[in-house]
């Protein structure tokens, strides 16, 4: 098939077609030339452009629209005198049928069709308390969607799984026409409201451009099931025992094709349709808070537990071009009981789901608790004064200098310290004696040191034989020195002294 346009798919399928299209001539449902999109065409220039998609069949057809057609809504067949007005009571089913509807692609990519689907045919029906929605095993060709009330799940072997609320969807695959009986059996725990959607009423002509997308989203789902992605590509693997097993899951796994930098927000645990968890299945991607902390990466065959990361205000952000499923929880229980033999492959499923759970918790309050500190301490620096947050910068950049350079062995003995000598106990006088205060006497020296008296005054002053300060008598006079007691020192002395007349040492 080489033009995509929008009649292309609709003319060829007998089962889709209006009676009234099987009348017309082949020139009357031939393609017009401007709405006409070559394939060839754009793959060539894609591939000149060196881009590399990774799109399922459904959005790739959309953004093909799009980029050539512009808005892919149609509203041929429709007046404004069939819109009923609305109550407030259809105006919340509305809002709730709409959430539901926008979680398969072909209705989300066309508002347009979609708003005119709620407002002409919605038809709530009202169910009491013990009334089942469905029973397992009959007959399905529609999806429905729990509006208000809340509704128990029940599977055919294992009994109650879970609990349905307002908002919640079931039978995706029964509208698709890729199963044709029901796989559980829904009952009503109160007074329920309940919206049916039936392939009959997407038959009409002017819902033609949801048909295409529908069918090119059962086309896309059946490829899943033929490949029994995304279970295929868990660390585990996958059993022969459990092959149909990854079939009927996949019927009901969303596909989502993220574009690097694009972020995957898990949902919730209390999602109206329960519990979520999601398979990478190529690409690489960073598990990171809200907030762009960066916490680990998960590659392509990881487990992605959407519930906890929801408890955790954590996201998945494609670091690559990524391919992962959603899987319902309550669908992928309701498969295990179909398939008694798959047991013994389901327990080592659950081992390996608390194994994931347990280190990603870990990390997850790790970085939680990281990122309380940095808050903290950022509200602190903003409580101080602007003096207060200059002293804390300048202890920060403080600590953050570098220490001095080392000084070495060699350069140290080249350094002359300053040393402060100590003053004697009990000296007073001329502070230049101070030098030859303790010097050992000469050797040279030959003079017997004087034997004081016990009756003569202690000298405050000693000379040493070598040094060039003059010898001061106890007690004496002023008197004029002509020469030295002693020879002068060394030339090399710091001391050595030129003149023979010196001042008078009082």
């Amino acid at each position: 098939m080489s033009h995509l346009d929008d009649d292309s798919l609709s003319s060829g399928s007998g089962t889709l077609q209006a009676p009234d299209e099987e009348q017309r001539p082949a020139e009357a449902l031939a393609p017009p030339a401007e709405d006409g999109l070559e394939f060839d065409e754009l793959e060539e220039e894609e591939a000149e452009a060196g881009e590399v998609h990774m799109m399922s069949p459904s959005a790739h057809y959309v953004r093909l629209k799009v980029e050539q057609l512009g808005q892919v809504d149609s509203f041929r067949g429709i007046s404004m005198s069939e819109t009923p007005p609305t109550t407030a009571e259809q105006a919340d089913a509305q809002a709730k049928v709409e959430r539901a509807l926008k979680r398969l692609l072909a209705f989300a990519r066309s508002p347009g069709e979609l708003a005119t689907l709620l407002a002409t045919e919605l038809h709530i029906t009202k169910l009491k308390a013990g009334e089942a929605l469905c029973v397992v095993g009959e007959a399905a060709d529609s999806m429905m969607v729990l509006v208000d009330g809340y509704a128990q799940i029940y599977g055919k072997e294992i009994g109650p799984i879970g609990v349905l609320g307002p908002g919640a969807s079931l039978g995706e695959a029964a509208l698709l026409g890729l199963l044709h009986v029901r796989t559980a059996s829904v009952q009503a725990l109160q007074d329920c409201a309940v919206v049916e959607i039936r392939q009959e009423v997407l038959e009409r002509m002017k819902f033609r451009r949801v048909k295409e997308s529908l069918l090119l989203l059962a086309f896309e789902r059946f490829q899943q099931s033929q490949q029994r992605q995304p279970l295929a590509s868990l660390a585990l693997g996958i059993p022969s025992s459990a092959y149909s097993l990854a079939s009927l899951v996949a019927l009901m796994a969303e596909r989502m094709d993220l574009p690097p930098g694009e972020a995957w927000w898990p949902a919730p645990d209390s999602h109206p349709s329960g519990p979520h968890f999601g398979v990478l299945v190529t690409g690489l991607a960073h598990l990171e808070l809200s907030t762009g902390r960066y916490i680990s990466r998960m590659r392509a065959g990881s487990y992605v537990p959407e519930g906890l990361l929801a408890e955790h205000d954590a996201i998945l952000r494609a670091a690559s071009n990524c391919l992962a499923y959603r899987i319902p929880q309550y669908d992928f229980l309701l498969a295990v009981g179909s398939h008694p033999e798959c047991q013994d492959w389901y327990d080592r499923c659950r081992e390996h789901e608390q194994l994931v759970r347990q280190a990603l918790a870990q990390r997850l309050r790790n970085a939680a608790k990281a990122a309380a500190s940095s808050r903290a301490a950022g509200a602190s620096r903003s409580m101080l004064s602007p003096s207060q947050n200059r002293g804390q910068l300048s202890k920060a950049t403080s600590v953050s200098t570098l220490k001095d350079l080392p000084t070495f062995p060699v350069e140290e003995s080249c350094i002359r310290k300053q040393r402060r000598r100590r003053q004697p106990s009990g000296f007073r006088g001329d502070p230049r004696a101070w030098r030859s205060h303790g010097r050992p006497q000469s050797r040279s020296d030959s003079r017997p040191m004087a034997v004081e008296s016990p009756g003569s005054r202690p000298s405050k002053m000693r000379c040493d034989s070598d040094g060039a300060l003059p010898v001061v008598q106890p007690g004496g006079a002023r008197t004029n020195l002509n020469r030295f007691t002693h020879g002068l020192g060394a030339p090399g002395d710091l001391y050595h002294c030129t003149v023979t007349s010196r001042p008078i040492t009082r």
